[in-house]
């Protein structure tokens, strides 16, 4: 907040932030002593949209905002774009003069909300569907999930080599990827601790796919790629559903948890609205 003390702020001060365009993945240019590493990068909004335009100043004080580098080229399917670089997240915007932001989350920082005041974001547009991803993107980062050290290494070495064999092998005329079938994948494990050498990890893997066929096609990659091997191996015992959509219940999720590994797989805004309990 400003120096001279709280500012008057209520409905009237809210309005006015929403009716500027201020929300999550608003973007704007650096301003007053608000300064990114470079002059041409802008920042961009990370804040909820409810709290960005809140009445209550008390409550809700300040805006987190993130640093966004133009990039004069967009892929849609790159790492950075679909949410598997945990750090940095391309977020498409309809502007002449470049293409995308290239948002990294090491350059948050936190902006008293009352300066939004009688300022506007950039006239460019970012797509609803772009802000959802970016909520999605940024909620990933907060609720990954902490696995124990030793089963992390035992899942690298022999298990996600595998698991990512399916789903970058490509599919159909069309040679789309596999993970492209995938609605989301989920786990649970026990213990959730460190063991000794010589005892076991149970580790349940839900992979949800789209479809029944693409279920059916999973199924055979998982009998094949793993060689009979699935049960127990690098001091892990495995289960691993496949499942359609069509053909999964709520009650299904009933103790997995999303697979952090894998989260680029789900859809990002899903990760946003729609958790895994």
């Amino acid at each position: 907040m400003s120096s001279d003390g709280p500012p008057k702020f209520g409905e009237e001060e809210a309005n006015a932030l929403l009716a500027a365009g201020w929300r999550q993945g608003a973007v704007f240019k650096p301003f007053g002593d608000l300064r990114p590493k470079n002059d041409e990068y802008f920042f961009v909004v990370c804040t909820q949209s409810c709290s960005v335009v809140s009445p209550n100043l008390i409550r809700d004080p300040f805006v987190e905002i993130a640093e966004g580098k133009p990039l004069q080229h967009y892929k849609k399917n790159s790492p950075e774009a679909i949410g598997k670089n945990v750090t940095k997240f391309q977020m498409p915007v309809t502007n002449d003069q470049f293409a995308a932001l290239e948002v990294d989350i090491n350059t948050r920082r936190f902006v008293a909300r009352d300066l939004f005041l009688n300022r506007d974001p950039e006239d460019f547009k970012v797509s609803d569907p772009a802000r959802r991803e970016l909520a999605g993107w940024l909620a990933r980062y907060y609720s990954r999930v902490a696995l124990p050290n030793g089963l992390v290494r035992r899942l690298r070495k022999n298990a996600i080599p595998k698991l990512k064999k399916i789903f970058d092998k490509k599919y159909g005329e069309n040679n789309i990827s596999g993970y492209e079938f995938i609605t989301s994948i989920s786990m649970k494990n026990e213990p959730n601790c460190e063991i000794k050498d010589g005892e076991y990890y149970k580790f349940e893997l839900f992979i949800l796919c789209k479809d029944q066929n693409s279920a059916n096609i999973f199924d055979l990659e998982l009998i094949n790629i793993f060689e009979n091997e699935i049960s127990t191996f690098d001091g892990i015992k495995f289960e691993i559903r496949v499942q359609s959509e069509d053909q999964t219940l709520m009650s299904d999720f009933r103790g997995y948890v999303r697979f952090s590994e894998w989260d680029y797989l789900s859809p990002m805004w899903e990760t946003a609205t729609n958790p895994v309990a």
